[in-house]
């Protein structure tokens, strides 16, 4: 774990500097994307949580159900995995592109992360993340202005007016992942 550590200082973990530790860079990456919502404010974060999940290749398989306990990795892919669906589903319901504007890259890193959280998260958990972010999903855009402690946006919920099923089929969760 160690040299896992060691190959994510300054991205994932936070490195002292004579007497001061430099936060992670992983936190202003997450902030960013979330206010851009643009490929091109999201490329740090996409880029962090790649190189976390290619370096992981220091873990035997057995090794990695026990990553569950290295926080800022498991929390920090469980992150990506709901702000990448919140990402492609978009404002309101997709009418015909579930992957919004990602590329075939942010495709394999979004399915990269997903069968990495699959394999170490017991299926009942990953699971509830999968409701958690589709209890997030909005039905419509709503005006600029919107208050959110308004019944309308209360109730602008994909999930209050589409089945799940219909929601799935509708967001980036359905694309296979197999093979990555």
């Amino acid at each position: 774990m160690k040299s896992y550590r060691l190959s994510m200082v300054g991205k994932l973990y936070g490195r002292k500097v004579e007497k001061n530790v430099m936060p992670a860079k992983i936190s202003d990456a997450v902030s960013r994307c979330q206010k851009g919502k643009t490929s091109g404010s999201c490329m740090d974060f996409f880029d962090i949580i790649n190189d976390a999940l290619t370096n992981l290749n220091q873990f035997d398989d057995e090794c990695r159900p026990g990553l569950t306990e290295e926080k800022p990795l498991f929390e920090n892919s469980k992150r990506f995995f709901l702000i990448m669906n919140a990402l492609a589903w978009g404002d309101k319901v997709p009418v015909d592109n579930r992957e919004n504007w990602f590329s075939q890259s942010n495709l394999y890193v979004y399915c990269k992360n997903k069968n990495f959280l699959k394999s170490i998260m017991e299926p009942e958990a990953f699971d509830g993340l999968v409701a958690q972010s589709i209890r997030s999903f909005p039905y419509e855009k709503l005006p600029f202005d919107f208050d959110e402690n308004s019944d309308e946006f209360i109730n602008n919920k994909a999930i209050n007016k589409l089945s799940v099923e219909e929601i799935t089929a509708k967001s980036i969760m359905s694309i296979r992942c197999d093979g990555i």
